[in-house]
């Protein structure tokens, strides 16, 4: 039981404006069924087509754009703040992600949002010669190893998510993801998140009969978007922004 569950309806718009100078997609948990109708503000700077396709990976637990189940088109004038209503009417087989894929049009700009929150994450394609061939790891035949695109988040303080507005809104926060045994991100984002304006989030355990209980593990998100960076590459803060800072554990009776 939580005291409350976020249902993501709306990002604000207030990070950094994003041009399209790569390809860009929001990573979003989606539940079976209908994927919600996305909104979204765009500046446009001279008369173009934008592209918009709803993507996701050929396995359930993949992270990789790789099927394009929609595709939308639109004309876009010359204008600043053109609100956009991306309605792809095409369903969800089971839960997992949705890639909301913006292609590249560097006359167009995309606004952000400076909310970070575990689960929810932007990423973007692009060329890295070291290791891939135009955004892509070509592999030699043989060898076993999939031919994917890379889509990267960029690393912090950038890396924002885009400002969308989400109809219906997104549920995947439930406090039910807290016990599913999961610790990161996989199909769905297996996580419980309490709402932004929570100012004492709680989740209450309760069981049917008297238990014994030998120990309580809490795994909060400790920056699981960019794996092993922390040490090997340092973030321009010391705590990870997604991680519980202060929390206290307390038995049925009130006692710490």
């Amino acid at each position: 039981v939580a005291s409350s569950e976020w249902a993501v309806a709306a990002l604000p718009a207030c990070g950094p404006a994003r041009p399209l100078s790569c390809c860009w997609a929001q990573m979003l948990p989606l539940s079976a069924g209908r994927v919600p109708v996305i909104g979204i503000d765009v500046d446009v700077a001279a008369p173009t087509t934008l592209v918009v396709e709803l993507r996701t990976g050929n396995h359930p637990d993949n992270h990789t754009p790789d099927v394009v189940l929609a595709r939308r088109e639109f004309p876009l004038p010359v204008g600043a703040g053109q609100a956009l209503m991306i309605d792809f009417t095409c369903d969800i087989d089971m839960p997992r992600y949705g890639f909301v894929t913006f292609l590249q049009n560097p006359l167009v700009t995309l606004p952000t949002t400076m909310l970070r929150a575990t689960g929810l994450l932007a990423v973007c394609k692009h060329e890295n010669p070291e290791v891939s061939n135009y955004g892509e790891q070509v592999p030699p035949p043989g060898i076993g190893v999939e031919r994917f695109e890379f889509w990267c988040p960029q690393r912090r303080p950038d890396g924002q998510n885009l400002a969308l507005r989400l109809d219906p809104p997104l549920a995947a926060f439930a406090a039910a993801n807290a016990v599913n045994g999961i610790a990161r991100p996989t199909r769905a984002a297996n996580a419980w998140v309490a709402a932004p304006d929570d100012p004492s989030p709680t989740l209450t355990l309760r069981w049917p009969r008297p238990q014994s209980i030998r120990r309580v593990v809490l795994t909060f998100d400790t920056d699981y978007d960019h794996p092993a960076e922390t040490t090997l590459w340092g973030h321009p803060e010391n705590d990870m922004p997604c991680c519980v800072r202060s929390f206290t554990l307390l038995d049925g009776d009130g006692r710490v």
